[in-house]
């Protein structure tokens, strides 16, 4: 569903929903639980994937509803980008109760898909910090990322 304007009332029971699921994250988020948040960033990314078009540059329409969005629910515009490709990132939201949203932010770093998943699998199995999640992928050697694709393919 693609929204025909700003003014369409379907923009505003976008806003309204999105506001609902955020208000839940900053309760959850006063009581520190990080799961909650990196689910909730999670939903409103794939909400947002449903009305914001696919584009390079981040121009035109879909930057519109974001900006828009961002003033709405005064939530930085730059946030809502990080939800949007945390979801068209990992369409599937693993469900450990490990990981939280600092570390699914660096895990949007990784460019590679495959290295995405070989990084997404060892802070699972490892119990990584978010601290060390971030440095990580910075650190690591295509030789892990090679050694990891053939024991997949195993």
């Amino acid at each position: 569903m693609r929204l025909a304007s700003l003014d369409d009332p379907s923009y505003t029971a976008l806003r309204q929903e999105l506001a609902s699921l955020l208000e839940n994250e900053r309760s959850a988020k006063s009581q520190g639980l990080e799961q909650e948040k990196a689910q909730t960033y999670w939903k409103v990314g794939q909400r947002l994937d449903q009305v914001v078009p696919v584009q390079k540059g981040g121009t035109g329409y879909g930057r519109q509803i974001l900006k828009q969005l961002s003033q709405d629910l005064d939530i930085r515009l730059r946030r809502l980008y990080e939800m949007l490709q945390f979801y068209r990132g990992l369409e599937i939201l693993p469900t450990s109760a490990l990981l939280g949203w600092s570390h699914y932010r660096a895990l949007l770093k990784v460019p590679d898909s495959e290295a995405r998943t070989y990084y997404l699998e060892e802070a699972i199995q490892a119990g990584w910090s978010a601290r060390r999640w971030q440095l990580s992928p910075k650190y690591a050697s295509r030789e892990g990322i090679a050694a990891y694709s053939r024991n997949s393919r195993d």
